[in-house]
């Protein structure tokens, strides 16, 4: 094996030195698991850090207009324009019987 490739096994980016437990020694890098050393290290790093969206409320504040827009929008995409209204009637009505029959037959649903 080449030098470069025995350095980077070596390499550990976290604590940026010592090794790492290698699961699978051909791709090396595919059974990454992180040292005790560099967890402990990365917890010390993330203490009395505020998190991005500490005290951020309605990130998403949209307008009336683009409320509707959206529920329109989403209107639109749950009507099927090549079925007519009498066979979603149709429809409708054979699963009520359905799941009538279901719950009679002591089915939850």
């Amino acid at each position: 094996m080449e030098d470069w490739i025995k350095d980077l096994q070596k390499f550990n980016p976290v604590t940026r030195k010592g090794d790492f437990e290698v699961l699978d020694k051909d791709y090396w890098r595919s059974g990454w698991k992180h040292t005790e050393e560099s967890k402990a290290l990365m917890s010390k790093n993330m203490k009395g850090r505020t998190p991005w969206n500490k005290g951020k409320t309605g990130l998403w504040n949209h307008t009336d207009e683009a409320k509707e827009k959206c529920r329109i929008a989403g209107r639109k995409a749950k009507t099927n324009p090549n079925v007519s209204d009498e066979s979603n009637k149709k429809r409708s009505e054979s699963l009520k019987r359905y799941y009538a029959a279901r719950r009679a037959a002591g089915h939850k649903r």
